[in-house]
């Protein structure tokens, strides 16, 4: 995600859960100071069973991920930004 910022917004999701119990998952999230790492199946569906909320900050040129759909088909909670808040206009970049 880090390493990717300008599309996944990493320095946003960094300020906005500071101070708040959080992980970052993800095969190249491993070396992160962020807790997390990848996630065999069965773990990745206990954390999302455990988790209070998933936090989405967006990508792209995807405006969703298959992360963001597991997360809602689960029942967790999502709480995504929006595109004013993501920095761009996700419609003129399509």
């Amino acid at each position: 995600m880090k390493k990717r910022d300008d599309a996944c917004k990493y320095s946003l999701f960094k300020r906005v859960t500071e101070g708040l119990p959080r992980k970052l998952y993800g095969n190249s999230n491993i070396n992160d100071p962020i807790p997390g790492g990848p996630l065999q199946f069965n773990d990745l569906l206990a954390t999302m069973r455990n988790s209070r909320v998933f936090f989405y900050t967006c990508t792209f040129p995807a405006q969703y991920t298959m992360a963001f759909m597991e997360a809602w088909m689960t029942g967790m909670p999502v709480v995504a930004i929006g595109k004013s808040l993501a920095g761009f206009d996700i419609e003129s970049r399509t």
